[in-house]
């Protein structure tokens, strides 16, 4: 009889489907986001993807591709990060999503995300079995995220169910 497969289910706006590859045991979460998705009037926009679990699942990796900088109307600079709701960075920094590579100005910017403990949950360490919620986060200065006229980037996580035993 064939193991039970591991299932990633996730509720997700369809309009911008991500898209999953399996790799070695792991998970290749994968989105496209826009300048727009992050519109607010503020100088801090973020964009929810939901509904990863329940776990528990493990974190070995993010990072983005830049395929278009951030940029237009007043805002001066702009940076995107990605981890929870409660700490938007704790999956990659912010990192520079305003300018291109200098050396190689038409080719996509990678931004590698942190090193991450072994054993860092999507949900928490305290409730590793609770559904998950992966924020990106886009700030700007000077300009608030809602005069962007530009702005392409795809988005990478690295998720690996593990196994759990409850005593």
């Amino acid at each position: 009889m064939a193991a039970p497969v591991r299932q990633f289910p996730i509720d997700y706006d369809k309009a911008v489907a991500p898209r999953w590859e399996a790799n070695n045991g792991s998970c290749v979460f994968t989105r496209r986001v826009y300048f727009s998705q992050f519109a607010a009037a503020a100088l801090t926009g973020d964009l929810d993807m939901g509904g990863f679990g329940p776990g528990p699942i493990a974190v070995e990796g993010a990072w983005l591709i830049l395929n278009t900088p951030f940029s237009g109307g007043a805002a001066a600079t702009a940076t995107m990060s990605a981890g929870t709701t409660g700490s938007p960075a704790l999956y990659m920094a912010a990192t520079d999503v305003f300018t291109t590579n200098a050396a190689t100005p038409t080719a996509p910017k990678v931004n590698v995300g942190l090193t991450l403990v072994p054993g860092t949950m999507l949900a928490t360490a305290a409730t590793p079995l609770a559904t998950a919620t992966i924020r990106l986060r886009l700030t700007t200065t000077v300009g608030n995220t809602n005069v962007l006229t530009a702005g392409v980037a795809d988005f990478y996580v690295r998720l690996r169910p593990v196994t759990y035993r409850a005593k």
